[in-house]
């Protein structure tokens, strides 16, 4: 697991209200009617709107947006299309969904950016970020741009900023939500320190073998591990945990993490021929890799401790949160529907809550999989 987050307002008698919001529809006229219906009256009351929307609803991105800040007189919009959505009623998949999270923040203290494909297209978040020194960020990407890994350290700034969110997942258009609508490779909106919050991750991965030392690679080929060959101390670990290789990942422990947090990447195929491995990772010698599968209930158990240190953590009131799990998670992973919501409700209540199903998820500087990403805002 990640470590704990703290991040912390500096003015601590700010009220930062939320309220979110989880509707269906068969298509797009009947969802915005129930949107209406259901949110009233809001003019003047937010202005930040966080939007995840049904894949199958890409298409009309714009005009649900454009009819949402009409009705709610919000006029800052990040978010994106996704597979999956999910408050905190629970998740949706397969039918026309949105899911909304709407804040009032003080004036100046957030600023939507994107899409973009560089840092340096936009000056004036450039300035923005100079004058204001944003300390966190939701983030939105999409996975078809190599050049999001190196996007993502840049809006991070060395860690000043800590960031969290994901790559969307879609069947059609990667719709993003930002400054602007339409596509690019990362959007989304930075905070400063009027905002207070804290965000923790959780594996859905657990380790099958001991830890091992990268003794020989070649780019993403892992051709060595602690002197053997790679191929060989997979085929070992497996015998010794007893499994099959269905599943079998490979995580790369983060150096300096006091935590035992691992960047967990596919396994991509065998060079038989070397007894090789290949991995959906540069690899670098000297570094450490373990072995892993995708595990449910040891996902479910690490989710209940990241939940219950959190809770443990966070002193003040939980006004909102944003989730941003997996797509192998949820259903892919657990058997009871909308699990990891229900837990979520479980620890906090009826919280505003908003988020997604990722191709990747974003904390800090790095992209992760299989995990599950809970930001709460206090």
């Amino acid at each position: 697991m990640a470590g704990l987050v703290m991040l912390s307002a500096s003015k601590r008698g700010v009220r930062v209200p939320f309220q979110s919001l989880l509707v269906s529809g068969k298509d797009t006229p009947e969802l915005l009617s129930r949107c209406r219906e259901r949110l009233g009256d809001l003019r003047g009351r937010y202005n930040l709107g966080v939007i995840y929307l049904s894949d199958s609803l890409s298409a009309d991105v714009a005009g649900i947006v454009e009819a949402l800040r009409l009705h709610t007189g919000v006029e800052n919009w990040a978010g994106g299309s996704a597979i999956g959505v999910l408050g905190i009623d629970g998740e949706r998949f397969d039918q026309p969904s949105l899911s909304l999270l709407l804040a009032d923040l003080p004036e100046g203290s957030f600023r939507c950016f994107g899409p973009l494909r560089a840092v340096s297209e936009d000056q004036e978040l450039a300035r923005w970020r100079e004058d204001a020194t944003p300390f966190f960020g939701l983030i939105h990407a999409d996975p078809r741009y190599p050049q999001v890994p190196e996007l993502i350290k840049a809006v991070a700034t060395g860690g000043a900023t800590f960031l969290v969110g994901g790559l969307l997942s879609t069947r059609s258009e990667y719709a993003q939500v930002g400054q602007r609508i339409g596509q690019g490779a990362m959007s989304g909106v930075l905070f400063t320190t009027a905002l207070s919050a804290s965000t923790r991750l959780s594996q859905g991965c657990s380790p099958i073998g001991p830890r091992r030392t990268i003794t020989r690679a070649q780019d993403t080929r892992l051709v060595e591990l602690d002197g053997q060959p790679a191929l060989e101390v997979l085929a070992t670990d497996l015998r010794t945990e007893g499994g099959e290789a269905a599943g079998v990942h490979v995580a790369l422990p983060r150096r300096g993490s006091d935590t035992g947090d691992y960047l967990v990447r596919n396994l991509m195929g065998v060079d038989s021929e070397r007894n090789a491995l290949v991995v959906g990772e540069q690899l670098v010698e000297g570094n450490a890799l373990l072995f892993c599968r995708r595990d449910a209930a040891a996902a479910r158990r690490d989710l209940e401790r990241m939940l219950d240190q959190l809770a443990a953590a966070v002193k003040a009131p939980v006004r909102g949160g944003i989730y941003v799990s997996c797509l192998a998670r949820g259903p892919n992973l657990f058997p009871e529907p909308a699990l990891e919501v229900g837990l979520i409700r479980e620890r906090f209540g009826d919280i505003p809550l908003a988020g997604f199903y990722a191709n990747g998820e974003i904390a800090g500087e790095e992209l992760y999989g299989y995990t599950g990403v809970l930001t709460l805002f206090t």
